[in-house]
Formats: structure tokens, C-alpha cells, sequence
């Protein structure tokens, strides 16, 4: 790889700084979010962010050491860039998993996702580092820096289609279930269902523009792009999970100065979003119904209540901890008490 020389391509080196310091301050502004928003320290979701966030963190640092010739020496900033990539790149993947069974409730599904993320890892990580390290302590590189020029490409491009397959799972779940969320949250549903496609579609865009700069063969701008690119995405896939969460917990307000009720507990904050319970969005039509919603006016309280077949006791559930089911036509989501959102 090339060292830029700054004074021979002053605009290109400003640009690639400009692009790294974004990606450092997602890191601190993301950091900020996550030790103030959830409430445990623990689980899937809130370590694989952690990971994610700070893998940005190193591999943006492990380039800026290299590409404004900061560490003169292949092996040390590649090392940096190493420990940052990987949990940057996978931890990525392993957040909209966390999150994938509040949508998806095929368990196959789910463990052929994983799968699919344990084994791209494997793939697209381990013989990069190789050749990478091969070429940067042999005496000839050329025949390594071209495999690695190839395999550059080919984990680019699996990672890049990683994302999009469990992006595309989120959306198509979503859209399954626009009937019973619909009928549950109306324009709310809306709105969240818009912003899920947006964010997804956003993210899908983010990903085909690091594979273009590789493909171009433009591997410095790509590399200090990327820091850039993950942390965006993962501050917009914060946002997105966190309504997508409230939505089917019924945390946001329908109506002016209402507050959603599932059962026995109401939900109106994003930072409800990482300390409730377990939800799977994918039991329709299984069982019992009943949602409530509160709303105030001047001239005196509603209530609306959603149709069921029988009345759920709330005290029941406060003792027997039983999944609240939604009947047909409506979302059914399972509540675990005790279960943190944050993991």
C-alpha cells in the first residue's frame, strides 16, 4: 500500500482526515450512548455494539498511522488496523443479529444466520491477516500483495453481502407483519416501517460505496471511508432497532398525550427499548388479546382497549410471569420478565 504524501496530494489527504474524524467522534458519541442508555452492561447486543464501536475505534487509528505515515513500520499499524477490523466488520453483523428474533421466530433461520456470520468470519478474516502479514515480512511481497489485492476484493464483497441478506430479513419480517402492527399502532407503524426501510436502504448504499473505491482499486480512500461508514452504520441501526423495539412493545404514543400499554406495563422512551423484556414479533393469532391505551383531553379520559377474547389478569401474570399473547389480527409478542433489552 502507498503512503500519501501530503504535500503532493494535499485535497486527497484532507478528505481521508476529514472522513477518520467523523469516525472518531461516532466512537466517543457512540460510547457516550451506550454506558448512559443501557441499563445492564451485559449481553449479545450491548457487546458486540461495545466491539463493533470500538473496532472502528483501532482500525481507523491502525490507517491514519499508515496511509499520513505516522508508523513507518507494515506490521505495527497493520496490527492496530487487525484488532480494529475484525470486531468492527463481524461485531457489525453480530448487532442486527442480537436483534434479528424480535422479527424473525424461525429458529432455523436464526441459527443459519449465525452461522453464516461464525463461518464469514473464518473466511473473510483469517486468510486476509495471512497474506497480509506474508507480504509485509517477506523479502519479495509482490506475489502476496497481489493474493491480497484479490482477497481484498472477495472479503469485501462477502461482508458487504452479509449485511444486506440480515438488513433484508429485518424488512421482509416487517412487511410480513404490517397487518397485525398496523392494526395495532396505525401511523405509527407507518412511521417506524419508513424508517426501517429508509435506515436499511441507507445502510445497503454505505456498503455498495465501500465496494465501489475497492473495486476502483482506490484502497487508501476505502480504508479511511470505512471507519467512517461503520459507524454510521451503526448509529443508524441504533436508532432504527430501539423504534423497531418500541413499536412492538407499544412504547410510543399513538395520541397526543397517551402512553401505549402492553399488559402491565407501559413503554415511552428509547431507553425502554434496552431494559424490557423479550419479544418475538413472529406468534400471530395464537392466544389472547388485550392492549391498552390511555389518552387525555379536556373534557375527560379515554380509554380504548383492543379487542380480546378474555380479559388478561394482570396479577396473573405479575405471579405466574406468562407470555402475553396477542389474538388474531393483532402482534404477539412473548414478555420474559427479567430479560434486559440491552441483551
Amino acid at each position: 500500500m502507498a503512503v500519501i504524501e501530503v504535500s503532493e496530494d494535499i485535497a486527497v489527504a484532507l478528505a481521508m482526515a476529514a472522513f477518520m474524524a467523523i469516525a472518531f467522534y461516532n466512537v466517543l458519541e457512540l460510547t457516550v450512548i451506550l454506558f448512559s442508555l443501557f441499563k445492564r452492561k451485559s449481553g449479545l447486543y450491548f457487546w458486540s455494539f461495545f466491539l463493533a464501536t470500538w473496532g472502528v475505534f483501532f482500525h481507523t487509528l491502525g490507517f491514519l498511522t499508515s496511509i499520513f505515515g505516522i508508523i513507518k513500520s507494515a506490521p505495527g499499524w497493520m496490527t492496530i488496523a487487525v484488532i480494529g477490523w475484525i470486531p468492527m466488520v463481524t461485531g457489525q453483523s453480530l448487532v442486527l443479529y442480537s436483534r434479528l428474533h424480535l422479527v424473525e421466530g424461525n429458529r432455523l433461520i436464526l441459527r443459519l444466520v449465525l452461522g453464516m456470520i461464525i463461518t464469514n468470519a473464518f473466511i473473510g478474516h483469517i486468510p486476509n491477516i495471512i497474506v497480509a502479514y506474508a507480504g509485509a515480512l517477506a523479502a519479495d511481497p509482490a506475489p502476496y500483495d497481489a493474493a491480497y489485492n484479490v482477497y481484498e476484493k472477495v472479503h469485501v464483497t462477502l461482508f458487504a453481502t452479509q449485511e444486506v441478506i440480515i438488513s433484508g430479513l429485518y424488512i421482509r419480517n416487517v412487511y410480513k407483519s404490517k397487518h397485525t402492527l398496523g392494526a395495532l399502532h396505525g401511523a405509527q407503524y407507518a412511521k417506524v416501517l419508513r424508517h426501517l426501510a429508509v435506515v436499511n436502504v441507507m445502510v445497503i448504499m454505505l456498503d455498495v460505496l465501500v465496494l465501489v473505491l475497492e473495486y476502483k482499486g482506490l484502497y487508501n480512500m476505502q480504508n479511511a471511508i470505512k471507519g467512517a461508514v461503520y459507524s454510521v452504520k451503526l448509529k443508524l441501526e441504533f436508532t432504527v432497532l430501539n423504534n423497531l423495539i418500541n413499536l412492538i412493545k407499544g412504547g410510543q404514543p399513538t395520541t397526543s398525550g397517551g402512553t401505549a400499554v402492553v399488559g402491565s406495563q407501559a413503554y415511552g422512551s428509547a431507553r425502554s427499548a434496552n431494559r424490557g423484556e423479550d419479544i418475538n414479533l413472529d406468534e400471530v393469532g395464537k392466544g389472547k388479546v388485550s392492549s391498552r391505551q390511555r389518552g387525555g383531553s379536556g373534557n375527560g379520559s379515554k380509554r380504548y382497549e383492543r379487542i380480546s377474547e378474555r380479559a388478561v389478569d394482570k396479577s396473573s401474570i405479575n405471579k405466574e410471569n406468562e407470555s402475553i399473547e396477542l389474538a388474531e389480527g393483532a402482534l404477539a409478542p412473548h414478555i420474559h420478565p427479567g430479560r434486559d433489552y440491552c441483551g
